[in-house]
């Protein structure tokens, strides 16, 4: 309860230390990390087991707001400190540099002034992001037209005002993307792989519990702004799908967007051949066991593309959500090559017929990958050391 109340009245006295922070001197040996909702999950967890495990010269610290996960990670011999305590205060105001998937607040948004921030993203999305976003829910927090939409936007993200930061970005078309969508120079987009793709490369086992299936596919659908709970129209009738999949020997896999409402698939429990998967999590090391993809407009088909896999688009709801949700950077037909699943039925019959149904994903892994991820980490914090030092000398 202290820890609670502390944390409330911190934060809304904090940003009148900002501009001070600049007095602060920094200290480029300190790197802390944070995921997005207090998990631990997506690049930076990569990119901070890398560090703690393999930069002898680099104290890496996590930062969370959950008791919980701080217990966890020190169990495994990490250092982890609460966003709000003291300790977690002072790192965050010393640290040389902040490492996050997502926003600079799921570490601390007003001790970041003065810091080497990288934002390592969290997918190489088709949907248009940041200050591309024209319509939809919430567009209005990227792109606000009246006074009353701007002071809502800067008082809600007021770090969409800041440009100091670094993005991680895979190829020269996500540059260029990146670059616009979150008025980026280019030079501060740099292009390297996917820290979370490590699993990808290790030799790790099939879960046992897969065996006996003849193809394991995984659904992974994106969120929907204006349509949270759509699984229903997505999956109408999910003990069909199950009786189809008992035929072929397939094991089905849900696996949905963090901020997808979880009671959404507890239509799926209790059949035999389908599974949710737990809401977090760490993916990466789950889907390179399976042997279908099954997507829609998520940056997961990029990744599934380094896997050489087949991949099934499920795009239902296309127009519906070009109009209401979001719309694309690329042509849906010149990605997907014009193969696409529009009802349930196509989508069973997909399933059971995975290798005609499949797009090129080898056009999505010459277009979106132009450096291997294997060792991804050792190339960033390379990269961040050497910045580190550049921004030392000239200080």
């Amino acid at each position: 309860m202290l820890y609670k109340l502390t944390r409330k009245v911190v934060y809304n006295v904090m940003w009148l230390f900002y501009p001070l922070l600049l007095a602060i001197k920094r200290d480029k040996s300190i790197w802390v990390f944070g995921g997005k909702f207090n998990k631990y999950y997506d690049n930076v967890k990569y990119m901070f087991e890398y560090v703690h495990e393999h930069e002898d010269t680099i104290r890496a610290i996590w930062i969370t707001g959950s008791k919980e996960l701080k217990k966890e990670l020190e169990a495994k011999g990490y250092e982890v400190k609460l966003r709000y305590s003291l300790s977690g205060l002072y790192y965050a105001a010393k640290a040389g540099a902040y490492l996050y998937s997502f926003e600079p607040n799921d570490i601390n948004l007003w001790l970041r002034k003065g810091a080497l921030q990288l934002n390592l993203w969290h997918g190489v999305g088709l949907k248009k992001i940041g200050n591309d976003v024209s319509h939809g829910l919430n567009s209005f927090m990227f792109d606000p037209k009246t006074p009353k939409q701007k002071v809502i936007s800067r008082l809600h993200s007021p770090q969409m005002l800041d440009r100091s930061f670094y993005m991680l970005s895979t190829s020269k078309t996500m540059q260029e993307i990146y670059s616009k969508a979150f008025l980026l120079p280019k030079e501060q987009v740099i292009i390297e792989g996917y820290p979370r793709l490590k699993p990808f490369y290790d030799d790790s086992p099939k879960p046992k519990e897969w065996m006996g299936f003849d193809n394991v596919a995984i659904y992974m659908p994106t969120f929907r702004d204006n349509d949270p709970l759509f699984l229903k129209k997505a999956i109408p009738d999910p003990e069909a799908l199950n009786e189809h999949c008992k035929r072929n020997n397939l094991l089905f896999l849900f696996k949905l967007h963090p901020i997808t409402p979880i009671e959404d698939s507890n239509q799926f429990e209790g059949y035999s051949n389908l599974k949710v998967l737990p809401h977090f999590g760490d993916i990466h090391e789950t889907i390179k066991h399976t042997d279908i993809l099954i997507t829609d407009y998520s940056s997961i088909l990029i990744d599934y593309a380094v896997l050489k896999k087949p991949i099934l688009i499920y795009a239902y709801d296309y127009e519906h959500y070009k109009a209401n949700n979001r719309d694309f950077y690329f042509d849906f037909d010149d990605i997907t090559g014009g193969k696409q699943l529009i009802n349930f039925d196509q989508l069973m019959k997909g399933v059971a017929t995975a290798q005609e149904h499949q797009i090129p994903g080898e056009r999505l892994f010459d277009k979106f990958w132009e450096k291997d991820s294997e060792n991804a980490s050792q190339e960033i914090s390379t990269w961040l050391k050497n910045k580190l030092d550049q921004k030392s000398s000239l200080s």
